[in-house]
């Protein structure tokens, strides 16, 4: 009896014990690099919203006007505006190319002229819309 109650708080001891431990990963299927990029963690998107967008990801993508664009991930929305390297905090639309690679119609205000803005999951880059 007493052997059998000695194992049994063992193994409740070592169960406890692994309780918080992190394991480290460098599987990079876990590790994207748009969660190097730094948005900001939002409670709820704001404003006129005039596209929404699924990526392969089956990230949900917002474009709003005036506020950026949002990206939903199932768990957080993370909103990404100029000072992040968007080129324009008017998004018309958002979609993605066949590498994964999204894409943004955007407004430049006041001049209002129309840009795209390439996001390879690190950086947005503006590209001139003829």
């Amino acid at each position: 009896m007493k052997l059998r109650l000695g194992i049994i708080g063992v193994v409740f001891i070592l169960s406890l014990s692994c309780i918080g431990q992190v394991q480290n990963t460098t599987n990079k299927e876990f590790a994207s690099p748009s969660e190097h990029l730094l948005g900001d963690t939002v409670r709820q998107v704001d404003g006129e919203i005039r596209g929404i967008f699924q990526d392969s990801k089956n990230n949900l993508w917002f474009a709003s006007n005036g506020n950026g664009v949002y990206k939903y991930d199932g768990n957080a929305i993370v909103n990404f505006t100029e000072k992040h390297g968007l080129s324009s905090n008017y998004v018309w639309m958002v979609t993605e190319s066949k590498n994964g690679a999204l894409w943004f119609k955007t407004n430049l205000r006041p001049q209002d002229v129309n840009v795209l803005c390439h996001f390879d999951g690190i950086e947005f880059k503006t590209i001139p819309a003829e």
